[in-house]
């Protein structure tokens, strides 16, 4: 069986995503920027479920074993220059994005973003222990990469941060509500930060 990021998932992920999204907004009195925000995490998370996860190809007639398809050595050097720079890539996004969608302080942030970003290789080890796709692999190389690529966001939006010292003008832009998350100089646990 040959299974495809179809409307079967795409839909539920898509709709339990807005409304996870849209009731934390609205519990937490977001401005108008942070839905804009949402609807793009929400855009990622598809095309991030569909890149790390899909295909998956289930045969029955293989001979299977699940300790083919872990691998728990580590050799990032072993493995093609492309495929690691496409997985760290793939996660950045979790490490730059984090900040403006949940308020919280700084050391749980990447904490929050590193987990986020291993959800692929945790559900690619679930998918072998249970329906034995032949095609996924369990790699402790993408477990480490996946987390570099998310802690490099994390660590360029704090680049960014260091750089940006003046606010946006307008009050109501995307970019004001980017100044108000993170380009400040002390982080509240609410996710926003006195202007200087």
């Amino acid at each position: 069986m040959f299974y495809t990021y179809g409307y079967l998932f795409y839909i539920p992920v898509t709709l339990l995503c807005i409304v996870i999204l849209l009731l934390y907004g609205v519990h937490k009195k977001k401005p108008l920027p942070y839905y804009f925000i949402s609807i793009l995490a929400v855009i990622y998370v598809n095309f991030f479920i569909d890149y790390m996860i899909f295909p998956i190809i289930v045969d029955d007639d293989v001979d299977y074993s699940i300790y083919y398809n872990i691998y728990l050595q580590i050799s990032l050097s072993s493995i093609s220059f492309r495929h690691n720079v496409l997985n760290i890539l793939a996660t950045m996004p979790i490490g730059i994005g984090i900040q403006f969608i949940f308020d919280l302080k700084r050391q749980y942030r990447w904490i929050l973003a590193v987990i986020l970003a291993e959800i692929p290789e945790i559900v690619q080890l679930i998918l072998i222990c249970t329906i034995h796709p032949i095609n996924k692999i369990f790699d402790i190389n993408d477990v480490l990469l996946n987390g570099i690529g998310a802690i490099v966001g994390f660590l360029l939006m704090n680049i960014i941060n260091k750089l940006v010292k003046t606010p946006p003008k307008d009050d109501k832009t995307v970019f004001r509500y980017c100044w108000n998350v993170c380009c400040q100089t002390d982080k509240s646990t609410k996710g926003n930060r006195k202007e200087k």
